[in-house]
């Protein structure tokens, strides 16, 4: 569901999100994995006189974190995460290659700390690039046996403009276009 500004408006709409683990921690390692599909149609009708507007809003995600615990509570890590389209696949995209430490406060808690970032955005034909930070927490809770709660968020932000590798007379991407940040429950 969503708000819609307009008055005497309607929306409708339909949606299926699947996601997945697949996690390792030992002693002095641990590999968290994550999968998350959704898929979401939406008819929506402002006013009588505008027409209907049908939208699919869909997102595959993927990402690997892998870390080497110094302590007990804080490791040195690497993560890769892919965003793309189910539908459109990789128009747009986005890979994003990072590393640096991770905190581990409490048992469901998982926060990344990665200074060091690379991420290469996959806009239809274009291939934008930037270096930057990913930083990003990740809590899962088991809320009744068998069902967790996880909510994520996670940003990527970038130290300058983007590098645009197809297209070297489009102007770059500035850093607060290549900046992101999600937020997912």
């Amino acid at each position: 569901w969503y708000a819609i500004r307009q008055a005497h408006s309607s929306q409708q709409s339909i949606g299926l999100g699947f996601t997945a683990f697949a996690n390792y921690d030992q002693d002095k390692v641990f590999w968290r994995n994550g999968l998350t599909i959704n898929m979401t149609k939406t008819n929506s009708k402002e006013a009588s006189d505008f027409p209907e507007v049908e939208a699919i809003a869909d997102k595959l995600g993927i990402n690997s974190l892998a870390g080497y615990k110094v302590t007990e509570k804080f490791a040195i890590s690497a993560e890769a995460s892919y965003v793309s389209s189910v539908l459109n696949f990789n128009n747009p995209g986005s890979l994003t290659l990072s590393a640096g430490g991770t905190w581990l406060p409490i048992q469901d808690l998982v926060v990344i700390i990665h200074p060091i970032g690379y991420q290469i955005n996959f806009p239809g034909a274009d291939f934008n690039s930037a270096l930057g930070a990913k930083i990003g927490a990740t809590y899962t809770k088991e809320v009744i046996p068998g069902v967790k709660w996880n909510s994520s968020l996670a940003g990527f932000f970038a130290y300058g403009g983007g590098e645009n590798k197809s297209y070297p007379t489009l102007e770059d991407y500035s850093a607060g276009e290549m900046s992101n940040w999600t937020w997912e429950n």
